[in-house]
């Protein structure tokens, strides 16, 4: 049943990836509280979505998350062309266990910043970021998340 419901998860996000996509795709992974595989879509220079299909081994979840983001470019010195930008966003999360006696499913409010690098000669970029999240289904909790990453961009 779990995995019914991971695929299902993943079709969706892909479904969601090819409606809002304007040009950047960026598949990648993120390490972290939760680990697993990181998409973000590039709208604009300054906006993305950034959607994660992971799982939350601290209490053995599966995770689903999904954030609105705003980039706010730093200045680097020198001739180098790469980029390094903060930024700020808000989304959802969504985590799920099945098995035993406990099926949980707890659904919270997100808002998560962090930091992207992208480097001028490759098609990658590296992040950090930290989340906090306020459960409102199951418990009603403030969480701490974040995590380390990486993503090749394709140009669509």
């Amino acid at each position: 049943m779990v995995l019914k419901k991971i695929i299902l998860s993943f079709v969706i996000l892909l479904l969601l990836c090819s409606i809002l996509s304007a040009g950047k795709l960026g598949l990648g992974i993120i390490i972290g509280e939760p680990t697993g595989f990181s998409l973000k879509f590039w709208q604009s220079r300054r906006t993305a979505i950034d959607l994660a299909l992971a799982w939350n081994f601290g209490d053995d979840y599966f995770h689903i998350h999904g954030d609105y983001l705003y980039h706010i470019p730093i200045r680097l010195e020198g001739r180098s062309r790469s980029t390094l930008l903060w930024y700020l966003g808000i989304g959802a999360r969504l985590k799920f266990r099945s098995g035993g006696r406990n099926n949980n499913t707890a659904f919270g409010i997100r808002g998560v910043g962090g930091i992207e690098f992208l480097p001028r000669e490759i098609p990658i970029d590296l992040f950090a970021e930290i989340a906090p999240v306020m459960n409102i289904i199951e418990d009603t909790k403030l969480e701490l998340e974040g995590g380390v990453g990486i993503r090749y961009n394709f140009n669509l």
